[in-house]
């Protein structure tokens, strides 16, 4: 689906094979009653052969931001991912970036949302923002470390997760003391943040 011209032959069979396996698995899911699942590896199967995912659709395939959400609604978050940053590369004027970037932080695709932010030229989303998203990603990949400078500049910034995420990323690096005052900061910027103040009621119990 992503690069239907200029396959070689070799890449011809694979996507033969590939195409053959998951459409009879959707064929036998459909025989027994599990239309969701049935679906879902019709659209598996259709990555494989897009005139076929155009039919079902009864639409053009041009647009990959609107093609990821019918991977997305079906369950196929590593295929949605996938059309999510090839949407990002095609984005020219940088407006459905921060709907791309939020999409894949909700398909927890940090590696894909790092990409998409490494590739995108600057100024095409809020400073901020992407400080946040960058520092987020990396968190969650477990590399507290490398998150935190990107963390810091979003929360002088004054997003008030990102305290709390900065938080999280200094107490993953054994950083304590510097973890306390960036959970005082994040309960103090966004008093309304669950999260926070749970962890800031933690620790006063301690």
């Amino acid at each position: 689906l992503l690069a239907p011209g200029g396959r070689t032959p070799a890449e011809r069979v694979a996507d033969f094979f590939a195409y053959s396996g998951r459409s009879s698995k959707a064929l036998w899911l459909e025989n027994t009653r599990r239309p969701e699942a049935s679906e879902a590896a019709a659209f598996s199967a259709a990555w494989f052969r897009p005139s076929l995912l155009a039919s079902r659709l009864g639409g053009d395939l041009s647009d990959p931001l609107a093609l990821a959400g019918e991977y997305e609604k079906r369950g196929l978050p590593d295929r949605a991912g996938r059309l999510l940053q090839l949407a990002a590369a095609r984005t020219r004027d940088g407006e459905r970036l921060p709907e791309i970037v939020s999409r894949l932080a909700a398909l927890e695709d940090w590696e894909r949302l790092i990409a998409v932010l490494d590739a995108s030229d600057q100024g095409r989303l809020a400073a901020a923002n992407a400080d946040y998203w960058r520092g987020r990603a990396l968190l969650e990949l477990g590399r507290p470390e490398e998150a935190i400078p990107d963390l810091s500049r979003a929360a002088a910034a004054g997003l008030g997760d990102a305290s709390y995420r900065l938080f999280l990323a200094l107490r993953a690096a054994g950083r304590g003391e510097e973890a306390g005052r960036s959970l005082l900061a994040a309960v103090a910027a966004a008093p309304d943040h669950a999260a926070a103040e749970a962890a800031a009621a933690d620790l006063l119990r301690v």
